[in-house]
């Protein structure tokens, strides 16, 4: 059966849709699915699924870039120590070949038994104030102290290395602080040298500007 409104019931019932919002439920409900009614209630779960993702995603990237950074510098430590354990038979030589010298002697290293001798001129050139505790305790962790010498005339120089497989601007900047903390304890020349597998283009720039000598370890 089949109903005809009037102009006069039609734009009554269309104003009641207006004004009454309990006849308009009604009608929506008569008109809707229940699947269609709910939609919106279900968009609005659905959004907020996405926000937590979202914000749980973001949290997971943190820690992954975390965890991977905290995986570089593991693998980049590790790979530094054994580069430096590596030089403890070739370091003399690569200084002697490098800057021409027949007399070296590896003064300080973690791999070498304390030189009495030398920890001695330490400690009394802080006595003497020519260095501080601090500084001493800077020297006491350089990676490598050499001394070196052409001949037997010559008053020698030591060097001091930081020793790293990729070089960074720290080691740099190490190598010469306790490179001029060395001249100060001994009165002598001291060379800041730093060596590494991969230096960096930046770091090469870095050097000239300290006066640091670079050395790229070739991996034999």
């Amino acid at each position: 059966m089949t109903t005809t409104l009037s102009p006069a019931d039609r734009q009554a019932f269309i104003q009641a849709l207006r004004d009454d919002q309990v006849f308009r439920e009604e009608i929506r409900a008569l008109l809707m699915t229940r699947e269609v009614l709910e939609m919106p209630e279900k968009l609005a779960q659905l959004t907020d699924r996405v926000d937590r993702f979202a914000a749980d995603q973001e949290v997971f990237n943190a820690d992954q870039r975390q965890f991977n950074q905290t995986v570089t510098v593991l693998l980049g430590r590790s790979l530094g120590d054994n580069l430096e354990a590596k030089l403890e038979r070739s370091i003399g030589p690569i200084l002697a070949r490098t800057f021409g010298l027949h007399d070296v002697h590896t003064l300080q290293s973690r791999f070498t038994m304390p030189n009495q001798e030398f920890n001695r001129r330490l400690a009394q050139a802080q006595a003497d104030g020519k260095i501080t505790a601090g500084q001493a305790f800077q020297l006491d962790r350089a990676d490598y102290i050499v001394y070196g010498r052409q001949n037997a005339d010559d008053a020698g120089v030591y060097f001091v290395a930081e020793v790293s497989w990729t070089l960074g601007q720290n080691d740099i900047a190490r190598a010469r602080e306790r490179a001029d903390i060395m001249a100060a304890a001994s009165g002598a020349n001291a060379i800041a040298v730093a060596i590494a597998q991969e230096i960096p283009p930046p770091q090469v720039q870095q050097a000239e500007v300290a006066g640091v000598i670079l050395i790229r370890d070739d991996g034999n």
